[in-house]
Formats: C-alpha cells, structure tokens, sequence
C-alpha cells in the first residue's frame, strides 16, 4: 500500500495463496514467496491460509490435503483431510474423501460425525448449524459441541442482531446467541403471545392467561402495529391485539420455510435478491 516493491517484475504470472505469494518464472517453474518478498524453500505448500486462530494455519499442499500447522510451518495433525475450516477453540471443520463434514479437533480426534452436507457457524453467534440436505434437517449445536436443537424443514434467521429464530411449520423457538432457549415473552413487549395447546394455536398474556382462544392451526406473534398472522388450514389471515379479526384466513402465502409477515391487511411477498412487497392479493 506504500508502493514498495516486493517481487521484480520478471514473473509470467502472480498468485496469492493465502499468506503466500505464489510466482511463475518464464521456465513455468513455481517460486514460493512470503508476503514480505523473502523466497520460501523447501515449500511444503501450495498455499497456507490464515484462521481466526493466530497459532493455526490450514495448509495445502501440492495434492490439495489440507493440513493444520503452527506459526513455525510445522504440521499439528499429521492425519491429511480434503477440506479443513478453523471453526472455534481447538475445533476444526473437516471433510474425508466422502466430502460430508465433521469436527476434529487438534489430535484429529472426530468430536462430531462426518455426516453432513453443510456445516458452519452462524454469523455474530456461537452456535454451530449442521445440515442433513437428503433428510432436510438441521441439527444445532453449542460452542461446547452439545447438540441443543434439531427440525426438519426449518427456517433459521438472526433478528434484530438481538436472538435467533428457529421457524417451522409446527413450532417457533427463539435462542439466545449460546444456544439458550428463550421464551417469547422475554422477547418481545407485546400485549398477547403466540402459544400452542393440544395442537392449536391462540394467544395468552403476559401471565398466561388466554385472551383468544386456541382456534388455529398456526399463529405468528404480533407486530408492533398490533398484528398478528392465523392460519386455518393452509390459509392465512390478520387479527388485531383487541381480538378482532380484519380479514379471514383467506391468503395462500409461499415463504417457503420463513414466517410469513403481516401489516394490516397485507402480506410480506419475498421475489428475490432480498427483496420483497406487500400486497393483498386473493390468490385462485
């Protein structure tokens, strides 16, 4: 960034790997650089990429094994992996020739199963997300690795950057950013609360007591405006804090496995590239 010059301008073609500098001479042979210019001999990488970890690199070499070594290029984990990811601690996420996904740790030691298609940490949290794409599963677990929650067909979001929602079609379960469940009334500072019994849905107060009955197949707690999602059948429509019903289960809404959102009479519509509308369209 200061205009110093790191490597001569003699080199068919320049590669960053990592923390390395990887130069084609006009021979088409392969010199190793650090990121300060100084040759690296007897490279044992192709590439070595930081992690979060200032005592671990991932290496890979000329076979493209993954390795994990320390700050002096020596290899920590003798073992060889198709895929390596720093995750936290001394965990790491890791793939064998199958290419499903578990967690080692240092001594290569399996703390999770190689059994998943996706597995990583969420955003800003300390919670881990595995998926089982065939079963449409999704297993979540600590920074302890201590597995606190499994669904299928579920929907995961941060809100608010304040807790995490956990969306299904028969349940939500909110958590704080270490995998604590919360309850919804220590969420949200409404005047009634989703809540589900014997298998329906209606919504009680602060205290428990019910103020609308247990009537529908599924609820979404209230807005700040004061509204709130039914659904009866496979059709939803919009009731008001004081009990009053603006409009009847009549709306066919696709969010895939998002909460559907409400103001007044209208509906939250998702087309893509994150963006979306509100609309009061009677679908046929």
């Amino acid at each position: 960034m200061e205009g110093n010059q790191i490597l001569d301008t003699q080199y068919l073609d320049i590669n960053f790997n990592g923390i390395y500098i990887m130069a084609q001479k006009e021979d088409s042979s392969i010199v190793y650089f650090d990121i300060n210019g100084k040759e690296i001999e007897d490279n044992k990488y192709e590439s070595l990429l930081k992690t979060d970890n200032e005592n671990y690199f991932i290496g890979i070499d000329q076979e493209g094994r993954y390795h994990i070594v320390d700050k002096n290029n020596e290899i920590l984990l003798q073992d060889s992996y198709t895929y390596i990811e720093y995750l936290f601690k001394d965990y790491f996420i890791a793939a064998k020739d199958n290419s499903l996904l578990g967690i080692i740790d240092l001594k290569g030691n399996i703390k999770i199963d190689f059994q998943y298609e996706v597995l990583q940490k969420m955003e800003h949290t300390q919670i881990l997300v595995a998926k089982k794409l065939v079963e449409n599963k999704i297993e979540l677990y600590t920074n302890n690795l201590d597995e606190f929650y499994e669904k299928e067909n579920l929907s995961l979001s941060i809100k608010e950057n304040k807790y995490i929602q956990a969306y299904s079609k028969e349940e939500t379960k909110y958590f704080d950013f270490n995998g604590n469940e919360l309850e919804n009334t220590q969420i949200f500072q409404n005047k009634l609360y989703s809540k589900i019994k014997n298998g329906k849905w209606g919504f009680v107060d602060i205290n428990g007591n019910v103020i609308i009955d247990f009537l529908y197949d599924r609820t979404t707690e209230f807005t700040k405006q004061g509204y709130a999602g039914i659904k009866i059948g496979n059709k939803w429509g919009v009731i008001k804090e004081d009990g009053s019903v603006i409009i009847e289960p009549i709306y066919e809404i696709e969010t895939g496995n998002l909460a559907p959102e409400f103001a007044g009479i209208y509906y939250k519509v998702y087309y893509g590239y994150g963006e979306s509308y509100y609309t009061d369209e009677v679908k046929d």
